[in-house]
């Protein structure tokens, strides 16, 4: 385990052939996501737009006086800031740790960075509920068809789709150490007895090479609990991320590559949950994050 997060940076060309920068932090309290913003608008920018959920919008000084009281509520969905009014100059922070930004950004973040371990963790009183056919939250969503799993990451890289194209052009795949850990717990709790994916390598004898515009060669394979779990475990002890994974053997993540785990042994309830955000540590500071979804809470 780091000391702290550190903060993930992938640059890219965004509108009219400007700069753009996606940045990665932890999953945030409102807490956090409120120091950050008080920090940016101490430094000349403004709080445009906060979503207290996705389609719930407040603006101007209303949001900021939502935000302020960092006592109630979730941390909000996402907040807009400009700065000094220029229309491009903008910044997207969501409570995930993604942030979407037109300039580099990082003098902001270092300092909160360093001090992201005096931030007390946010356990939630939890409405116990059965996690059947669908399960969502702010890591990824289950769907569940008959005996087989699929799991869909919410990868911070690889959205919106144009940062995607980018990396899979360049045979780059951004995937972070929470985001292994997620999928290592998943695999321990509901102990499947196969698991298919795409992989950039022929991880199994009668793995299937696909082909798709814009991407490298990739393989689908179906692959063992343990072969698939010693992976993982691989790729969390032996590289550093973001992973430039060109000729390193992992697997790919995104909307038409997910992960399904097959003939599950177990079951996916609050305990397991509990354990996946006791196992995060300083990666998701508020269980919200683990437990619920953005589309179930009422403003």
């Amino acid at each position: 385990m780091k000391k702290y997060f550190r903060l993930y940076r992938v640059a890219g060309i965004g509108g009219k052939d400007s700069e753009s920068f996606s940045y990665a932090l932890p999953f945030l309290s409102k807490k956090q996501f409120y120091d950050i913003v008080n920090e940016l608008t101490c430094n000349d920018f403004h709080l445009i737009t906060l979503f207290p959920k996705p389609g719930v919008r407040v603006k101007g000084a209303s949001a900021l006086n939502w935000l302020k009281n960092y006592r109630t509520s979730f941390p909000p969905y996402s907040a807009t800031l400009r700065f000094k009014s220029l229309f491009r100059n903008y910044i997207k922070l969501y409570s995930s740790g993604k942030i979407v930004s037109f300039f580099p950004i990082e003098s902001y973040m270092i300092n909160f960075l360093k001090n992201v371990n005096h931030y007390k963790r946010v356990l939630r009183p939890y409405e116990l509920k059965p996690i059947d056919r669908y399960f969502e939250n702010s890591y990824f969503i289950l769907n569940w068809f008959n005996d087989v799993l699929k799991i869909s990451l919410k990868s911070r890289f690889e959205s919106p789709k144009s940062v995607w194209v980018m990396n899979r052009k360049t045979n780059y795949y951004y995937i972070l150490e929470d985001e292994l850990i997620i999928l290592m717990k998943l695999c321990r709790i509901l102990r499947p007895e196969k698991i298919e994916c795409l992989f950039n390598f022929p991880i199994e004898p009668d793995s299937i090479p696909i082909i798709k515009p814009g991407s490298k060669l990739m393989f689908k394979a179906e692959t063992t609990f343990y072969n698939f779990l010693s992976l993982l475990e691989n790729l969390l002890s032996a590289y550093e991320f973001p992973i430039n994974l060109k000729r390193k053997k992992s697997f790919i993540v995104f909307e038409d590559s997910s992960i399904f785990f097959k003939k599950i042994n177990s079951e996916l309830g609050y305990e397991g949950l509990l354990s996946i955000f006791k196992e995060l540590k300083n990666y998701c500071f508020d269980s919200f994050h683990i437990f619920n979804s953005y589309h179930e809470i009422k403003i």
